[in-house]
């Protein structure tokens, strides 16, 4: 997705630096070795050396890394500004506060504005996945992320819910304009995809398609429980396309039903993974409770664009539910409760023609909102209203 966005100020006139480190998010992408320094689409990216560490890194390696290249921005910025020389610095929210904290020091350092895209709101998230419990640090990352904010020049959150979020912290910062700009729909960049071995789906089943990280954050096992009330549904399977720490426990919970009914693929690139997501009849999108408050699931842009209906699991009171029932773009089913869950599959299961309506308005949807072609043109207005403001 910065691909896109650095793309598209190219060719609003801006000359564009990125500046990050050797793809490192799972093991698929942890092999790859990207040049140090390339010229992409028009603009520069630059990638700084970190350790080489694996998908399953401890916090200890991981934590040691995230300084390493906080001193590494520090240095792109500051010491070698002869010859970097930035008016306006981008930077998002992982890694979570720090990062950003660092990029305000450099930009006052150097007089640049900075923007703030905020993808998840911490420590609010780490709080709400049992990752920290409420304390000294987490009050302490508050409120270096509420100065954070207060000094960026725009603050870019992805929904309603997340810009509520950040009003209700209560801080007597001043906050400047949050733009609520969500994400779209990858782009390939000319990556012809596949539908991986093993992936073609039987004729005649009925496809249950979970795409993403298997994290603490995605309450699978609530959807394994849920297939306890499905034996009956013979056709029905669940493929859970992705990685993550919680997936042996998962597989351990799926029993008698794994390899037969509930089956886990792996990591895919986005290429193929869409071609997975069009074969679906139904796909999810699962969060435990509280987390629409400080994320939003981007997945759900790339399901959309894959015109396949969805199946989200989600307070009703979310943006996402609310979206998701006014388009008439799929099904809401009650926070982590089974049985419900259970009975919303076999609606959906039963409601053959609702889901083919669904697709026609998915891909609509997606068209209209999801595009870089939509999105892009936002960004490219923020960008320009800080430009006038600088002049």
């Amino acid at each position: 997705m910065l691909r896109s966005i650095g793309r598209g100020l190219v060719q609003e006139g801006h000359e564009i630096t990125v500046f990050t480190s050797q793809p490192s998010m799972n093991s698929w992408t942890a092999e790859k070795r990207m040049p140090w320094r390339e010229e992409l689409d028009g603009f520069l990216v630059v990638r700084c050396r970190l350790l080489p560490l694996g998908f399953n890194a401890g916090l200890l390696m991981r934590t040691l890394n995230m300084f390493i290249y906080m001193f590494a921005v520090i240095r792109h910025i500051v010491f070698r500004r002869q010859s970097n020389s930035y008016d306006v610095i981008l930077v998002s929210s992982m890694p979570p506060v720090l990062l950003a904290a660092t990029v305000r020091l450099a930009a006052s350092l150097t007089g640049a504005s900075f923007i703030y895209h905020i993808m998840d709101i911490y420590p609010e998230a780490a709080v709400i996945n049992n990752r920290i419990r409420e304390g000294l640090l987490t009050r302490w990352l508050r409120r270096i992320d509420e100065k954070n904010c207060s000094c960026a020049s725009r603050v870019v959150v992805l929904s309603e819910d997340m810009r509520d979020t950040l009003a209700e912290r209560g801080t007597d910062a001043p906050v400047p304009e949050v733009d609520i700009l969500n994400n779209f729909q990858l782009e390939d960049f000319g990556n012809q995809g596949h539908l991986p071995a093993g992936m073609l789906k039987p004729e005649g089943s009925f496809r249950l398609l979970f795409a993403g990280n298997i994290g603490r954050a995605q309450n699978l096992d609530t959807v394994i429980t849920a297939f306890e009330d499905l034996d009956d549904l013979s056709d029905l399977r669940l493929d859970i396309l992705g990685d993550g720490i919680a997936r042996k426990a998962l597989e351990l919970q799926a029993g008698r039903r794994l390899g037969k009914r509930i089956f886990f693929h792996g990591y895919q690139p986005i290429e193929n993974a869409t071609h997975v997501i069009a074969t679906a009849d139904l796909s999810m999108i699962t969060l435990n409770p509280g987390v629409y408050r400080v994320a939003y699931p981007s997945k759900t842009m790339t399901y959309l664009a894959a015109s396949s209906p969805l199946l989200v699991m989600i307070e009703e009171k979310s943006a996402l539910a609310r979206m998701v029932k006014a388009e008439g773009v799929g099904y809401v089913s009650p926070q982590g409760e089974a049985a419900a869950l259970a009975m919303t599959i076999r609606q959906a299961y039963e409601d053959g023609e609702g889901r083919r309506a669904m697709k026609t308005r998915a891909l609509s949807l997606a068209a209209r909102e999801f595009t870089a072609d939509a999105v892009l043109p936002q960004w490219a207005r923020i960008f320009e209203e800080i430009s006038q403001q600088r002049s």
